[in-house]
C-alpha cells in the first residue's frame, strides 16, 4: 500500500525532529556542552566561548609538559623560585611535569580577573586525595601573591564530576572554586600573563601560565560573572557575599568609570515662578506613561503650582522622548521640563540628576508608572509632611489597576530560606484596599521610592540616593534609613491613592536568575550597612 505525500512528509519532519533532539541532548550531556552553556551566559563572544570550551578540554593546556621544560624553566627562573620556598619555608621542592606527580589530581583556572590590584578567580580542583598543598601566584616583575588556597570558596560543579565520572574517577561535587584575592603586591595594570605554582604535600611544584582574563569586558558584565559563581541551593550565600563576591563586586563599582555628564534640557510651556513642589520623574525603556501623566496632571488645578522634570535616562530613546514631548505638548498644554546626562544613571543617579534642576524647597519623586486616581492628591501629601512629627519622608497608597494594595509602606524581615539577609517587604500588598487596617498616617520603617515626598533639605543632607546599588533594588529603604539615623521619620499615608503598574515602565533583564543574585548583592550590602539601625526599629503591628 503506497503511503500518501502528507504522510511521508509527516514522517521526515518527525525523523528530522528526533535527530534534532538527538543532538541537542548529547551536546547538553558533554562536558562542552555543559560548558558553552555556562559560557554563553558570562555574554562573551562567540569566538571567545570556542576558546573557552576548548581551553578547559585541554585543562591546563599552558602547563609545563616536558621535562626539558621544566629544566629550562629553573635554569631562569631558580633564584626566584629558592627565595621564594624559603620565605615560605619549604625545602627539596623539585619542579614537574604534571604527569610525573605521585599523585592524580587535576586543576584548571577558568578566570584570573583583575580588579585594580586584586584578582578574582574562579575554576575547578579535582583533588581526590587532597595533595594539593599550597597556590601562589607569581606575576610578571616575579612577585609572588600569598597562598591564595586557604581563600577558595567551593561550590557545586556537576559537570565536572560527570566528566571524570566517565573516566572512571569520583569525585565530589563541590569541585568548583572561587575567591577574591587582595594582597597582590606584584600584579600591575600592564601585567597581561602570569603564573600559578602549585605545590604538593610531596614537595612538588607544578607551573602553570595563565593569562589574566576578562579585563576588556563591560562593569555589568564582570559583575554577571562574579555572580555566575553563587550557587543559591547552598545554606552559607551570606558568607560568600561576605568573604568574596561582595567585596569583588564593592571594589568593581569603585574602579567603574562613571559617565561624562553633559547637562542638557528642555522645557515645555511657561514654568511656574515658584513652585511650591518638584515633581521629578525618571523615564528609562517606555516613554509612553508620560502622555498618561500628563492628562491627568492637566486636569488637577493644584499641578499648576508645581514643576514637573522628566529625566531621560536611556540614550536610546533621547530622540524618540524629544519628538514625542513636542507632539504631546500641544494637546494637554501642561508645562514640564525634560533634562538628560548624557548616559545612562540608574535610578539613583537620574533621581539625584534631576533634583539639581529643581527649584522647589519640596520634592516628589515619582515612577513613570505611578499614575493619580484622584485630584489634589499632591496638596495632600504636602499639607500631610508640614505636619506630622519630624517627617522626613512620606509614601502614599499605591494600588494595581484591580485597586488591591501595591504599597502600604514597608517593612523589613528575614527569610528562612536565605539566611542573614533583611529583605524589603510590602505588607497587605495583593489585598483589597478596604481590607487594610491602617487608616491614618503610620510611622514606618520605610516607604517605596515609586513615590515618595520629602524636603529638599533633607534629602541633599544625607546625600540623596546612594548611586553604589546595582540597576536598581534597595536605593528607597537605603535613603529612609539615612533620614532615620539623623532623627527623622519615615510616614506612610493611606488617604492619598495612586495607581502604580509595577515594573511596567522597564524591562531590564531576560534572566531572571541573574536579576536575583543582583538583588541578593544589593541586599547584602544594604544588610551589612543597616542591620544594627534596622534592628533597633520597632516594626509595626
Amino acid at each position: 500500500m503506497h503511503r500518501s505525500k502528507e504522510i511521508l512528509e509527516k514522517e521526515n519532519r518527525d525523523l528530522k525532529e528526533s535527530l534534532s533532539w538527538y543532538q541537542r541532548t548529547y551536546e547538553k550531556r558533554t562536558l562542552a556542552g555543559i560548558i558553552k552553556d555556562r559560557v554563553r551566559s558570562y555574554f562573551i563572544k562567540p569566538k571567545e566561548q570556542v576558546e573557552a570550551v576548548e581551553s578547559l578540554e585541554m585543562e591546563m593546556s599552558t602547563a609545563i609538559v616536558d621535562t626539558a621544560k621544566a629544566k629550562s624553566y629553573l635554569k631562569k627562573k631558580g633564584e626566584v623560585l629558592q627565595q621564594h620556598f624559603k620565605s615560605i619555608k619549604r625545602e627539596n621542592i623539585e619542579i614537574v611535569v604534571p604527569e610525573k606527580c605521585k599523585t592524580f589530581f587535576k586543576v584548571n583556572f577558568e578566570t584570573v580577573m583583575p580588579v585594580g590590584n586584586n584578582l578574582f578567580i574562579a575554576g575547578w580542583i579535582v583533588d581526590p586525595e587532597q595533595v594539593i598543598d599550597e597556590v601562589y601566584f607569581m606575576f610578571e616583575n616575579q612577585l609572588f601573591s600569598q597562598n591564595i588556597l586557604p581563600s577558595l570558596q567551593s561550590y557545586t560543579r556537576n559537570d565536572v564530576r560527570e566528566h571524570f565520572r566517565h573516566q572512571q574517577i569520583d569525585v565530589i561535587q563541590k569541585t568548583g572554586f572561587f575567591g577574591f584575592i587582595t594582597t597582590n603586591d606584584g600584579l600591575r595594570d600592564e601585567d597581561k600573563k602570569a603564573e600559578i605554582h602549585v605545590l604538593t604535600r610531596n614537595n612538588e611544584l607544578l607551573v602553570y601560565e595563565c593569562e589574566l582574563t576578562h579585563r576588556n569586558i563591560s562593569f555589568i558584565n564582570k559583575v554577571k560573572l562574579v555572580l555566575s559563581v553563587l550557587d543559591l541551593n547552598e545554606s552559607d550565600v551570606f558568607k560568600k557575599f561576605d568573604t568574596c563576591i561582595g567585596p569583588a563586586i564593592q571594589k568593581l563599582n569603585e574602579l567603574k568609570i562613571k559617565p561624562l555628564i553633559k547637562p542638557w534640557f528642555k522645557q515645555f510651556g511657561e514654568p511656574c515662578e515658584k513652585p511650591e513642589v518638584s515633581v521629578v520623574i525618571p523615564i528609562y525603556g517606555r516613554y509612553d506613561f508620560i502622555q498618561f501623566q500628563l492628562s491627568q496632571f492637566c486636569n488637577d488645578p493644584y499641578m499648576c503650582r508645581t514643576e514637573v522634570i522628566y529625566v531621560i535616562d536611556d540614550p536610546a530613546i533621547f530622540d524618540n522622548v524629544v519628538l514625542f514631548c513636542n507632539q504631546i505638548y500641544p494637546i494637554y498644554q501642561f508645562s514640564f521640563k525634560i533634562v538628560y546626562a548624557g548616559a545612562n544613571l540608574g535610578f539613583a543617579g537620574a533621581n539625584n540628576f534631576g533634583v539639581t534642576f529643581t527649584s522647589s524647597d519640596y520634592l516628589l519623586l515619582l515612577n513613570s508608572d505611578v499614575i493619580p486616581r484622584d485630584k489634589g492628591w499632591l496638596e495632600k501629601l504636602l499639607f500631610r509632611y508640614s505636619t506630622l512629627d519630624q517627617c522626613g519622608i512620606l509614601g502614599p497608597t499605591l494600588l494595581y489597576e484591580d485597586n488591591n494594595i501595591q504599597h502600604a509602606g514597608m517593612n523589613f524581615s528575614h527569610f528562612a530560606f536565605l539566611e542573614g539577609f533583611w529583605f524589603n517587604e510590602h505588607p497587605g500588598k495583593g489585598t483589597p484596599l478596604w481590607l487594610s487596617p491602617i487608616k491614618k498616617a503610620k510611622e514606618m520603617p520605610s516607604v517605596t521610592g515609586a513615590c515618595m515626598f520629602i524636603s529638599k533639605e533633607v534629602f541633599n543632607r544625607v546625600g540623596g540616593f546612594d548611586e553604589s546599588y546595582i540597576l536598581g533594588d534597595f536605593e528607597d529603604s537605603d535613603l529612609c534609613l539615612k533620614i532615620q539615623s539623623i532623627n527623622y521619620k519615615c510616614y506612610y499615608e493611606p488617604e492619598v491613592v495612586l495607581y502604580h503598574l509595577e515594573r511596567k515602565s522597564q524591562s531590564l533583564f531576560n534572566d531572571h536568575g541573574w536579576k536575583h543574585k543582583v538583588t541578593l548583592y544589593n541586599g547584602w550590602q544594604h544588610t551589612k550597612r543597616w542591620n544594627e539601625l534596622i534592628e533597633s526599629i520597632k516594626l509595626p503591628d
